[in-house]
């Protein structure tokens, strides 16, 4: 016999009310409180007679809510077995087995009487009806999922208690979920789900081995390297040359300016105010080409090296740079001015050369 009632017909409902009240009654009222209080088992009797009430308006969600917050403070037989009719009636047959089997443990000297009397019958019942699930497996590497909660080795290959209604086994390797099936259960039928994984197409690719690698990088193409242009080579020779030219032109016009100022001051290097042009003039040019004889010999020794290393040879190590032309030991490069006057008469003194 129901003791809230939950699903029966009105008739009836008032008699498992009152059957469930004086139940209620000695259930927290007698025996020991363990450690709750006073005030929280009046407030769980209360609870519990609420739930009393929503399960005789056949309410079974909101009795089994009350029930549940009443077992928090103080289960017993009678509060378990209404929670497994409850749950019983919402189709929740796996959970009611349990409470049903709870209620049944919490029995002592068959009271009370009347979950002593009925609990047996509802146990034996509730087997039959629930549904099973076998789940097999063709490999050993994956993890199963039930409705999303992992299941352990024991649970594979019998049967496992599931309530009617759709199920999803899943296989994962690790964390990624590589095969789903969906199963549709009724009351007392039983299925059985095979998870095949086939890992030879999830096996990741072998690594290759050290000498793989050496084979590989030894046969792969080089890649094409564009030679460097010389064109830098050429400029900077160019500049060399015509610095060059350019000093050579100079020099010998600066040694004809001296020659010519040797033959008009004489001897005795003595040359008249009226050539101090021309010796300014020889003087500047011999400067001027000698700085670019210098630079014209560096440039051509930079294009000869930047030709060389730039055509895949290497550049000489120690590079032979004119820094100025040799010039004759007898003819004159630098000239120095003298002031010279007394009896009436001045004039310059040819001293030094350009």
């Amino acid at each position: 016999m129901s003791l809230n009632g939950c699903g029966r017909a009105p008739k009836r409902g008032l008699y498992a009310l009152g059957t469930s009240l004086l139940i209620a009654v000695s259930q927290f009222s007698g025996g020991p409180a363990h450690a709750q209080s006073k005030e929280e088992l009046d407030k769980a009797r209360a609870m519990f007679l609420e739930g009393v009430s929503l399960a005789a308006a056949n309410n079974c969600a909101a009795a089994l809510g009350k029930y549940q917050a009443v077992a928090k403070v103080k289960m017993t037989a009678n509060v378990a077995y209404n929670m497994a009719e409850c749950q019983e009636r919402l189709g929740k047959l796996v959970s009611a087995l349990g409470s049903y089997r709870l209620a049944a443990s919490l029995v002592t000297d068959n009271k009370p009487a009347e979950v002593a009397n009925n609990v047996g019958d509802r146990i034996t019942s509730l087997e039959a009806r629930i549904p099973r699930v076998v789940i097999q497996r063709t490999e050993q590497t994956s993890k199963i999922e039930l409705d999303g909660v992992e299941i352990g080795t024991s649970q594979i290959g019998v049967e496992n208690l599931v309530d009617p209604g759709t199920h999803t086994v899943s296989g994962k390797l690790g964390e990624t979920e590589v095969w789903r099936e969906t199963v549709q259960v009724q009351e007392k039928e039983s299925k059985t789900v095979v998870v095949k994984i086939d890992l030879a197409k999830f096996k990741p690719p072998d690594r290759p081995t050290a000498t793989a690698t050496a084979t590989v990088t030894a046969t792969a193409p080089l890649p094409t390297v564009e030679p460097p242009s010389k064109v830098p080579a050429f400029v900077v020779g160019g500049i060399g040359i015509v610095s060059l030219g350019v000093g050579l032109g100079l020099m010998g016009a600066s040694l004809g300016a001296a020659s010519e100022l040797e033959k008009i001051c004489g001897a005795d290097k003595n040359c008249p105010p009226s050539e101090q042009g021309k010796y300014d003039s020889g003087r500047t040019m011999a400067g001027v080409s000698t700085a670019l004889l210098a630079v014209g010999a560096a440039g051509i020794a930079t294009g000869v090296i930047l030709f060389v290393v730039r055509s895949g040879g290497s550049a000489p190590q120690q590079p032979a740079v004119a820094t100025q032309p040799a010039v004759s030991r007898g003819t004159p490069t630098e000239l120095g001015v003298a002031v010279r006057g007394g009896n009436g008469s001045a004039g310059l003194s040819l001293i030094g050369r350009f």
